[in-house]
């Protein structure tokens, strides 16, 4: 059994857990895509479209399967039940998500307003909101003040940002050295990670097995 979300036309996030095969495709998120096209799912989450709920279980059997479970409140509703059909995700009042991406047990969703907001489970503050304390509900990942994301990506127990000024922020696990500091030492807040000089990161990834993490960008010529 495993966890996908679905992001609608209107920017509400659907979560539903789904049985069986699954079809598994890979594609960086990004604030950039249109979320009438998207669906997000898994460490190396896509979006899907679906303008409808009526219309998202299909596009939830062709979105990749994820390894979040509800028991640790993954699918962001408040509770730990699983579903076999898509539900809204309860984000704040008023909150439109433009992408979203799933970790191991926990889920990141980009706001129109460049915000992060993390749900489910946090034993290695992958949430990034300076605890450790798993989260039913979803909540705001503490970015620096003044920060925009524009882009998104989920490891096994780590997420990290992409900002809209071209800076990199990675929080939670990091047994492997994986948010890039030059320490094996984890954080339950974002942490910013230091990019050689004259590298400008267009596109992040991350890996839901070695604790790899992976920027795409432009590197200036001296």
């Amino acid at each position: 059994m495993t966890t996908a979300l679905a992001l609608t036309t209107t920017g509400r996030l659907l979560s539903g857990r789904e049985r069986g095969r699954a079809t598994r495709r890979r594609q960086q998120v990004s604030a950039g895509s249109s979320p009438a096209r998207q669906a997000a799912h898994g460490h190396q989450g896509h979006l899907d479209s679906g303008r409808e709920q009526r219309r998202l279980r299909g596009d939830v059997d062709r979105a990749t399967a994820g390894l979040g479970a509800n028991g640790q409140g993954a699918l962001g509703d408040g509770t730990t039940t699983s579903r076999s059909l898509p539900g809204p995700v309860k984000l704040p009042k008023g909150t439109k998500a433009v992408a979203a991406t799933v970790g191991q047990f926990h889920v990141l969703a980009l706001t129109a307003s460049g915000q992060v907001l993390p749900g489910g489970n946090n034993q290695a503050g992958q949430l990034g909101d300076g605890s450790t304390t798993s989260r039913l509900l979803p909540v705001r990942v503490r970015l620096p003040k003044g920060t925009r994301v524009r882009a998104l990506a989920a490891g096994k127990l780590y997420g990290m940002a992409l900002t809209a000024s071209g800076r990199i922020l990675a929080w939670g696990d990091n047994n492997a050295g994986q948010l890039g500091t030059d320490s094996v030492s984890q954080s339950d807040v974002p942490v910013r990670v230091p990019l050689p000089v004259g590298f400008t990161p267009t596109a992040i990834g991350a890996g839901l097995g070695a604790g790899t993490a992976l920027a795409i960008g432009h590197q200036m010529r001296s």
